[in-house]
């Protein structure tokens, strides 16, 4: 469970827990004798996709980016082409219910982040969701509480915490 101690600035939830999204999905797949790629969507399309996040799908092990979603057609259908993502679309809706799709990564601006969030988990798929987590604690707890209930994991990125430079 989240707690208020995990807010920072203007009450804005930083993060959850420090998991290694991969490694948690994996043992998912692993605790029902499933070990297979991990097939990415990703929702919003922005800068940080560019160079972190899009590229580390396709290079992680375990791990393909086979689907993104921006809300003008013609920017994802670009962004698809120069990362090489066999897919795209301009309805969050249609990636999140891509049969081909088995985790869906949320870029969006925060303000976005729990309905996304939301609609991923009652597809009962894993959610990956950009810090900061939510605009505030009770979308923190309702993105949390929807997870629980369809029993699907919530991850938030924040790496930083595993890079050697802030390990203690």
């Amino acid at each position: 469970m989240i707690s208020k101690r995990w807010l920072g600035k203007e009450g804005a939830a930083t993060e959850c827990r420090p998991y290694n999204v991969f490694h948690v999905l994996l043992q998912v797949g692993a605790k029902f004798g499933v070990m297979k790629t991990i097939r990415w969507g990703i929702i919003g399309c922005g800068n940080v996709t560019e160079v972190k996040s899009g590229p580390g799908f396709h290079k992680a092990e375990h791990s393909s980016l086979v689907a993104v979603m921006r809300r003008n057609g013609a920017l994802a259908k670009d962004y698809a082409e120069r990362h090489h993502v066999p897919r795209w679309y301009d309805d969050a809706s249609a990636l999140i219910n891509d049969p081909q799709v088995d985790a869906i990564y949320i870029a969006t601006p925060p303000s976005s982040h729990k309905q996304y969030a939301v609609m991923t988990a009652q597809a009962g798929k894993p959610v990956y969701v950009e810090k900061p987590m939510a605009l505030n604690f009770g979308e923190c707890e309702e993105m949390i509480q929807t997870c629980r209930s369809a029993a699907v994991p919530l991850l938030v990125a924040y790496y930083r915490r595993a890079l050697p430079r802030f390990l203690k």
